[in-house]
């Protein structure tokens, strides 16, 4: 492979964003719902500073009751909780007014967020007990549940990325922002997910389906994954890991025997599994191989591990810093911000262009 994909590889997706077309689709389209957001916002802050005024005046009120500094740490656990409350609340729900609307400059796409009730309970629960590993919610299963029952996850999204036996096993799934739609012809779909695994101590204590006692967690994946059909079709299961990667600390990843294609710049940075070298050899055909090489080396520091099988290309990236930042404190109702948004995931998003191109070539 010869290595031209540098930093100056052009790269027409991402220049979409630097167009007269994306400032009129952001004037006209974007503009409404940013309002919404800047209103929203103003609301949310006005409630955290007044939560903050109110957590000094119940702390003063504790003190000269009790005369201890009780109030101190009272309030600032009132504080903490209604911070991650109020940030939480408005991020999912300035990203499903947000997201949703600025990806349809490439596609016809729709955002859906999780139960922010069912979030924040999970969390502060957490704090002193654990429900992983029980049935307790069952019962409370929607498309965005985050409670397991049995190495069972009961996301639909959890239960998905987990048959691809792509990722370290994980016993619970976070997954906030889901993004679905139509790309270039292809379903495509966006999902920003936090997967953990949980143990336990032996000697915890159950009560009922709730266990309290030590447990260890141990963070799998942090960032999103994108799943989408591909035209090509494949005898076996092809898998492509960024060879300094974050799986390197997991053993008995579930990968096909690695192969090489003898391809020195491709393997100086990804590691190939395959169940069949010729799919491995149709698949990683030069463009495909420039973008994944363009994509790694770039200042974002891109973590990589992605799957081709049954028609299906999987991706999972981490990447330092959050994908989608909504800020509470801070106004971002500038094109700049929203471009940034956009270009991590328009570099993803060539891969598929990639292949998509590769494919017609081929026919």
């Amino acid at each position: 492979m010869e290595e031209n994909a540098s930093k100056s590889e052009s790269v027409e997706l991402i220049k979409t964003l630097r167009t007269p077309e994306f400032a009129e689709f952001f004037n006209k389209e974007m503009e409404p719902v940013l309002q919404k957001v800047e209103t929203l916002r103003n609301k949310f802050v006005s409630v955290y500073y007044s939560s903050i005024v109110l957590s000094a005046v119940i702390a003063v009120g504790i003190y000269l009751l009790t005369k201890s500094f009780l109030g101190i740490f009272v309030a600032l656990f009132i504080i903490i909780i209604i911070k991650r409350y109020i940030k939480c609340v408005y991020s999912l729900n300035a990203k499903s007014l947000v997201m949703g609307k600025l990806l349809s400059f490439w596609g016809d796409f729709s955002c859906e967020t999780p139960n922010v009730k069912d979030l924040i309970w999970k969390w502060i629960t957490e704090l002193a007990v654990d429900y992983t590993d029980t049935g307790i919610y069952e019962s409370r299963e929607t498309k965005h549940s985050y409670y397991d029952n049995n190495d069972y996850i009961a996301s639909p999204h959890g239960q998905y990325i987990k048959s691809l036996r792509l990722l370290p096993t994980f016993n619970r799934c976070y997954t906030f922002e889901v993004l679905e739609g139509i790309y270039k012809e292809l379903n495509l779909t966006i999902r920003s997910l936090k997967l953990e695994y949980v143990s336990f101590a032996k000697n915890y204590i159950p009560i009922g389906p709730v266990k309290i006692g030590k447990r260890s967690i141990n963070r799998i994946f942090n960032g999103i994954f994108i799943s989408c059909n591909i035209d090509k079709q494949i005898s076996g299961r092809v898998v492509i890991k960024k060879k300094k990667s974050w799986l390197n600390q997991f053993e008995g990843l579930n990968f096909p025997p690695e192969v090489s294609i003898e391809d020195p710049i491709f393997e100086e940075v990804f590691e190939i599994y395959a169940d069949n070298l010729s799919d491995a050899k149709q698949l990683l055909t030069i463009p495909v191989m420039q973008r994944l090489v363009f994509i790694a080396k770039q200042k974002g520091k891109f973590d990589i591990v992605c799957s081709f099988e049954s028609g299906m290309f999987n991706i999972a990236m981490q990447k330092k810093g959050k994908w989608f930042d909504v800020s509470l404190f801070k106004s971002a109702n500038t094109i700049k911000h929203y471009q940034k948004m956009l270009m991590d995931l328009g570099k993803v998003l060539t891969i598929v262009d990639t292949l998509k191109a590769e494919h017609r070539k081929g026919l």
